[in-house]
């Protein structure tokens, strides 16, 4: 049995061939290429993760949704996202779990699943991992940090295994929060951010004054949240 993750499907919604995967003709297109990808690579014995936005749908649209749905091999479950929230017939598929956020331990790493990015999760400050989508890509990953957007878009319409999560959580140096000023700085540099003196919370003393990221960053348009 493999585990695989993956995020941001979008069935139904016209509106991403505009905004982002421009090389598909059709919602259609999209959406068989997906399903597609999907079942090259998951056996009907594979656990499956989604984490969230399945589907924009009207109620014209809920069959092929269904048909969609019920083609992809695995044992499938959603982690709930924002359109999920608005397309309440989604969560009756037949998920054979859903929720809003659910941590699960694969060789003994411990890995917090959840639709959005999160600067901190369960047992992130012993090196849990993180998945997420909801950013199509849209949001810069750190060599020192052990979370990861597993979401379509960034990964060629197709789900990731475990084993790919692993490889790349294999190359990253972890930053426990006790050492993020060097951490944060280093991030600024690369994004070209001058830091300020600003007060965070230090775990192992009291409220301090260091030099770290409090400057508003404008981050890359994301044209479908």
């Amino acid at each position: 049995m493999e585990r695989f993750f993956t995020a941001d499907l979008h069935w139904r919604h016209g509106k991403i061939l505009e905004l982002q995967r421009t090389k598909y003709g059709s919602v259609e297109e999209m959406e068989e290429d997906q399903v597609r990808n999907w079942n090259e690579i998951v056996r009907d014995h594979d656990i499956v993760y989604v984490l969230g936005d399945v589907a924009l749908a009207t109620s014209d649209d809920q069959s092929r949704v269904r048909d969609l749905y019920s083609r992809l091999n695995g044992h499938k479950m959603l982690v709930l996202g924002n359109h999920d929230e608005r397309n309440s017939f989604v969560k009756k598929l037949g998920w054979e779990w859903l929720g809003q956020i659910k941590t699960v331990s694969v060789d003994d790493n411990k890995i917090c699943l959840c639709h959005y990015p999160m600067q901190a999760w369960p047992d992130s400050i012993y090196g849990s991992w993180h998945l997420y989508g909801h950013v199509h890509g849209y949001l810069p990953e750190h060599r020192t940090c052990f979370k990861m957007d597993v979401g379509m878009d960034p990964w060629a319409m197709r789900p990731v295994s475990y084993g790919q999560v692993k490889d790349i959580m294999s190359k990253r140096q972890f930053a426990p929060p006790d050492r993020r000023k060097t951490y944060y700085e280093s991030d600024l540099a690369e994004l070209g951010v001058q830091p300020v003196t600003g007060i965070i919370f230090d775990p192992n003393n009291s409220l301090q004054a260091q030099s770290l990221i409090v400057t508003p960053i404008t981050p890359a348009k994301d044209p479908t949240l």
